[in-house]
């Protein structure tokens, strides 16, 4: 089951490029960090956290995956990074 934003995915969904968002306008009204989810946490998402760790202005909150203690394994790895 997948949980989609917007009304169609494949249709430019209101959270797509050119929705005619803030970012769209060239001006910048963002503070504190970006927060972002890595989807799959499979043999190369420990690389992938830690790249992520690594920018100052990224903040990762969440990990998914299908096979569940596998997610829970790397967001248990990301804690233990920090």
């Amino acid at each position: 089951m997948s949980k989609s934003f917007g009304s169609d995915p494949g249709s430019g969904s209101a959270y797509g490029p050119g929705s005619g968002s803030a970012s769209d306008s060239g001006s910048s009204s963002r503070s504190g960090p970006v927060g972002v989810a890595l989807v799959g946490a499979g043999v190369i998402s420990t690389q992938y956290l830690t790249a992520l760790s690594g920018f100052p202005d990224v903040r990762v909150l969440a990990v998914a995956d299908l096979d569940v203690e596998r997610a829970r394994a790397a967001a248990h790895w990301l804690a233990s990074a920090r």
